[in-house]
């Protein structure tokens, strides 16, 4: 299968974690035989989801810590900053809150410099709620106020 069917074949089958799985774990092998580094550092990501899923967070870091070494290898600032929220998203469920914002501003700095504004409103939302469950509400709504400017600007409602 090529890359554009394996994708087609996550939209349909994406939401069952065994499925994500096989699916991510195809597209690799198909990337690293054509030697396409971009799409392997995706199906890392989408295998990465399917432990996310099941709840085994430590798998889904390990394959989140590749699929970042992979983009920064290419210097594909995008989704090295996408990967980065992921990572920050596993962080935070774990409980690990300062690694979670580790993560989350280091993704920030990356989208800033791309000039992503709905990524930097998205990843603005997300610190502030690490800062938030932390009841660092000085920071929280910093993080909060920044979020909203930037979707007020975007005319988010």
């Amino acid at each position: 299968a090529r890359p554009r069917q394996i994708w087609i074949k996550t939209k349909l089958y994406g939401a069952h974690p065994d499925s994500l799985h096989r699916i991510g774990r195809q597209l690799t092998a198909f990337a690293a035989v054509h030697n396409l580094k971009q799409e392997e550092g995706k199906a890392l990501n989408l295998i990465a989801s399917a432990f996310t899923n099941k709840g085994d967070l430590d798998s889904s870091e390990h394959y989140l810590l590749r699929s970042a070494h992979v983009f920064e290898t290419l210097h594909d600032d995008h989704n090295l900053s996408v990967t980065l929220n992921n990572l920050g998203n596993t962080a935070s469920s774990r409980g690990d809150l300062a690694q979670a914002i580790e993560y989350l501003t280091r993704g920030l700095k990356i989208t800033e410099a791309l000039g992503e504004s709905s990524g930097m409103a998205r990843v603005l939302g997300n610190i502030g709620v690490m800062y938030h469950m932390q009841a660092d509400y000085v920071n929280a709504m910093d993080y909060y106020q920044r979020r909203l400017g930037i979707a007020a600007a975007l005319g988010d409602q």
